[in-house]
């Protein structure tokens, strides 16, 4: 091999290396206690573990109020979202009060100016446990 070819597959090999590691990075989220998120913490990734203590479909979009030992959030699915929960091996049926599971979400404050938190599921695994 040419001294540049080497280089530039070198090169190339970094650069997919570095961008692999920052999508990694920003998929894996520690589970957390629901009450040490704060209004600080909007827009950012949490996994919460706990049980749903209530489920409302409305437009097929599903709201689950999730407790844990130290407090509780809603957990929002959006329609579009919902629909994809198949694929993650979670039927959104299975979805329902008494049933303990952990959840990624985005931290959103909603309605906006309340300091009412809840998060936004996006993507991940949903875990039934």
């Amino acid at each position: 091999m040419e001294e540049t070819t080497l280089r530039n597959t070198a090169l190339l090999c970094s650069i997919i290396g570095l961008i692999l590691l920052f999508y990694i990075s920003n998929q894996i989220q520690a589970t957390i206690n629901i009450n040490t998120i704060t209004i600080d913490d909007v827009g950012k990734g949490f996994r919460v573990c706990g049980t749903i203590s209530s489920k409302r479909v409305s437009n097929n979009h599903i709201f689950l109020d999730i407790e844990d030992q130290t407090g509780s959030i809603k957990l929002v699915i959006f329609n579009t979202t919902a629909l994809k929960l198949n694929e993650t091996g979670v039927s959104p049926y299975e979805l329902r009060a008494g049933i303990e599971i952990c959840a990624p979400g985005i931290a959103e404050e909603y309605p906006k100016g309340t300091g009412e938190l809840e998060l936004v599921y996006r993507r991940g695994d949903i875990v039934i446990t």
